[in-house]
């Protein structure tokens, strides 16, 4: 993958995906050492082991609703001042009956993961009826195979554990004639008052 940013400057990365016979995903490589080993549950991951320089460093499970959409995901570590495996965070998820993401929810737990407490969430509304244009570019490696949402959101807001908003996020497209986007424009309204844009272009063969 290749981006480029906002003073010009480049960044490359490379993932590889390895298949069994059958054409699941088994694996994914980055080249800056790290390495995912999945686990299914029929068609859907349900686990992934993270490895970095071949050393295991956590693994994350995952849970879906009766629609089949990741609805919870939890991250552990072993930890022995804490008695070896415990989550250390997670996430739940909510989504409208088209099949967006409405609120995404951040969690970390308690020492020893006696209790999860929530930190940040995520609120998204707004949707167009276009194609997702993020799904294409963007990939979760700890879970390759999720999608968050079929459109595209018009807003994000992050709000803290007591409900403040910290950050609203506001999109306008510009779309491909085959209905994706070109062109994502995003407005940032911080909380204190402070403001700015940035803008994501994407390309696609005709």
């Amino acid at each position: 993958m290749v981006s480029k940013y906002s003073d010009e400057s480049w960044g490359e990365s490379t993932q590889v995906y390895f298949y069994d016979d059958e054409g699941i995903l088994i694996e994914s490589h980055v080249d800056n050492g790290w390495r995912m080993v999945y686990t299914y549950a029929d068609d859907k991951i349900v686990r992934t082991d993270e490895y970095v320089y071949s050393r295991l460093n956590q693994f994350h499970t995952f849970e879906y609703n009766e629609q089949g959409r990741l609805s919870k995901s939890v991250t552990y570590q072993d930890i022995p001042e804490e008695g070896g495996v415990t989550p250390v965070s997670g996430e739940s998820y909510d989504y409208d009956e088209k099949g967006n993401i409405t609120e995404q929810r951040l969690y970390y737990y308690t020492s020893n993961g006696d209790e999860a407490k929530l930190l940040t969430v995520f609120t998204y509304s707004g949707y167009d009826d276009r194609i997702n244009g993020d799904n294409m570019f963007t990939i979760n490696p700890f879970n390759p195979l999720i999608k968050l949402s079929e459109n595209n959101p018009g807003q994000m807001q992050i709000k803290n554990n007591k409900g403040e908003v910290s950050s609203t996020n506001t999109y306008t497209y510009q779309y491909h004639k085959k209905g994706h986007p070109v062109k994502k424009t995003t407005h940032v309204v911080l909380y204190n008052g402070e403001v700015g844009d940035y803008v994501s272009t994407y390309k696609f063969k005709d």
